[in-house]
């Protein structure tokens, strides 16, 4: 088979995630180049992709943690980062394809599945799985950062407070040196009212981080049923429930603190990275 047949071969076989047919191109594109790059056989990898023998879908699916490529057969190891980084657009109203779905899926041959149902990112029988790979964000309410801002800035003027400068943060480095500990307790509690809706309550930032990765993994996994963590080694954990990921995260709270985004004067919703250096730690 000639390299013009096993491209077509390729496209027809990635018309199972896309219609577009510019992204369709653009992912084909990616895979068969770097094929040639790494001088392997096309046709030989689809084959071992089609039988199960290029990755170890069965094991990565069950796994808890370990490395992507010990998943993969060796000489395909090469084209795990040229996969992993293919984010070509989706249809159905995806914006993207995160990077790391498009390497899980195509290497399973499509036995785990990019889904369209705002159910996280993968789906393998009947169940669901979110990907954050290498700083992927994972909210801890929709709440746009500004509106919270405003709602916090209400609350504190209403019980007679004052900023000692124009905004606070929890966690916020330069926040240390303005605020003692109990006034630090005190807006901590109004922030997290401002973003929940809960009744304040002096909060330490430790309680407050922890408080936040709760509520952040409960609301996640109120739509999917595993949650996927990797970070630029390709190295991994994987949680089945949000008490696991938080007991995971709870150890590592130093690092979760610098790997927030709050932004009290944009849209962003209040999040934090996952996927760093908290994987290895």
């Amino acid at each position: 088979m000639n390299l013009k047949n096993a491209i077509e071969r390729l496209d027809k076989k990635l018309e199972t995630i896309y219609d577009n047919p510019r992204h369709l191109k653009t992912a084909s594109n990616s895979v068969f180049g770097s094929a040639v790059r790494e001088n392997i056989d096309m046709n030989k990898f689809i084959d071992d992709v089609e039988n199960g023998i290029a990755f170890n879908f069965k094991s990565f699916s069950k796994d808890t943690s370990g490395n992507f490529l010990n998943y993969l057969l060796p000489k395909y190891h090469a084209m795990a980062q040229p996969l992993i980084d293919i984010t070509a657009g989706g249809n159905g109203g995806m914006a993207s394809i995160g990077r790391g779905e498009f390497a899980i899926s195509f290497l399973s041959n499509f036995q785990s599945k990019i889904t369209k149902s705002g159910k996280g990112d993968l789906e393998h029988l009947g169940k669901y799985e979110e990907v954050k790979h290498n700083g992927g964000k994972l909210s801890i309410d929709n709440k746009a950062g500004n509106e919270i801002f405003r709602s916090f800035t209400k609350l504190i003027e209403e019980n007679g407070l004052t900023l000692k400068k124009k905004d606070y943060l929890p966690n916020r480095v330069g926040d240390f040196k303005l605020y003692i500990e109990s006034e630090k307790h005190i807006l901590n509690g109004y922030y997290w009212t401002a973003i929940t809706g809960d009744d304040p309550s002096p909060l330490t930032d430790d309680e407050w981080t922890i408080k936040c990765l709760e509520r952040a993994f409960v609301r996640a996994f109120e739509k999917i049923d595993s949650l996927l963590v990797i970070n630029k080694k390709n190295d991994f954990v994987r949680f089945f429930n949000a008490n696991k990921a938080l007991d995971f995260y709870k150890k590592r709270l130093s690092i979760v603190k610098k790997n927030f985004e709050m932004r009290n004067f944009q849209n962003n919703a209040v999040s934090f990275y996952l996927g760093l250096e908290e994987i290895t730690k």
